[in-house]
């Protein structure tokens, strides 16, 4: 299914989600940059909390563009693949954003 903006994405999850309305125990988590405008609907909606998870993509040595994975600030990778981040991970999360 296409939508046309990131926005109508979340507000068609929203609806899907309705059970989960004002729930006390309901967080939404947005990861930045696409996910946000997804989330920030779907909290709206529900009436819960908005959080975000700011991550930083790693670029594999093959070459630009190549992703290998995503991590935040805690160091735990996102999502945790085959070739996985482990050492790579660590010396780029040292480095300045």
């Amino acid at each position: 299914m296409r939508f046309p903006s990131l926005r109508s994405a979340g507000r068609d999850l929203a609806l899907k989600l309705e059970a989960h309305r004002k729930a006390n125990d309901v967080i939404v988590l947005g990861i930045a940059l696409g996910g946000v405008p997804v989330a920030y609907e779907v909290a709206k909606y529900l009436s819960v909390p908005l959080d975000l998870v700011i991550i930083r993509r790693l670029l594999a040595p093959q070459g630009p563009g190549s992703q290998t994975c995503a991590v935040n600030s805690a160091a735990i990778s996102l999502p945790r693949l085959s070739i996985g981040c482990g050492d790579v991970a660590a010396r780029f999360i040292a480095e300045p954003v």
